[in-house]
């Protein structure tokens, strides 16, 4: 998609969401919707911020703990990148077996 589309398709789901809700009773004006859309924004962008700096899965962990080691050199780059081809080796010879 490219910039226009996106732009069309947030305003058509902005022009329905009004819609709908006036259907509801509901009336929406530009403050109510800048408020909602900021709420939205602020919660995305915290649940981002949360999930890309804090290792929330096992293997972001495993990832950081040789980071860190490659950091204090207690790893080369290169002996991370032998390590990873044999266990991608062993990984093919365990699928074909």
């Amino acid at each position: 998609m490219n910039k226009e589309q996106i732009r069309s398709l947030v305003s058509m789901l902005g022009i329905l969401i009004v819609t709908i809700a006036g259907l509801f009773g509901i009336h929406l004006d530009e403050s109510t919707g800048e408020a909602i859309g900021m709420g939205i924004a602020i919660v995305a962008l915290v649940a981002w911020a949360c999930w890309k700096n804090h290792n929330l899965t096992v293997a972001a962990c495993l990832g950081q703990e040789v980071l860190d080691a490659i950091k204090q050199e207690v790893l080369t780059p290169d002996q991370v990148s032998v390590f990873l081809e044999e266990a991608k080796a062993a990984g093919e010879d365990e699928r074909s077996e």
